[in-house]
């Protein structure tokens, strides 16, 4: 039983830097749908538009067929304003790490689980609810080290545990593939 629960808390894989993730890596996972968390792991919580960086990021996916979407647990036009400026679609007030307004999103859009990554920077929210789901998880380092005041908790709690899993090796990076 404890065991089962610890295992939702280790990612698929693992980067530092997202900006790290390729093509190369998502075709070699037969990826072709991403669900990006937006706070502080595309952009600082503080950017209301992308970064000229982002947006070369997010436009070199798309550029190459594969689905590109927000799930945020942040409100409607935090998150309208951002992705409208990327021209994709995003889902508000997911409520990660509970998976049930994503998994009706995932059912409703026939999308295959097994061609989909969830990438986010908390393993509370982001890597649970992946994990939850049955979807493939890519853990990133946060953007930026300051984090809204609702967000320090789990951060504190997520340190310790990126730690301990760094240091049993848990963390597989994706250029492995």
């Amino acid at each position: 039983m404890i065991f089962k629960m610890l295992k939702k808390l280790i990612p698929s894989y693992y980067l530092a830097d997202i900006y790290a993730l390729t093509i190369k890596d998502l075709k070699a996972l037969e990826v072709d749908i991403l669900f990006f968390d937006l706070d502080n792991t595309l952009d600082p919580f503080y950017n209301k538009v992308p970064s000229l960086e982002t947006t070369t990021f997010i436009q070199n996916f798309l550029a190459n067929d594969i689905k590109v979407f927000v799930l945020s647990n942040n409100h409607q036009k935090r998150i309208k304003t951002y992705c409208e400026s990327l021209h994709i679609p995003y889902l508000f007030h997911c409520y990660k790490p509970f998976k049930h307004k994503i998994n009706k999103f995932i059912i409703h859009n026939g999308f295959s689980r097994a061609n989909i990554l969830l990438v986010g920077d908390q393993i509370l929210t982001d890597i649970i609810c992946a994990n939850s789901l049955k979807i493939k998880s890519l853990l990133v380092e946060p953007y930026v080290k300051t984090d809204l005041k609702k967000t320090m908790i789990n951060r504190f709690i997520d340190k310790k545990i990126r730690k301990k899993m760094k240091e049993k090796g848990l963390l597989k990076s994706i250029n492995e593939n």
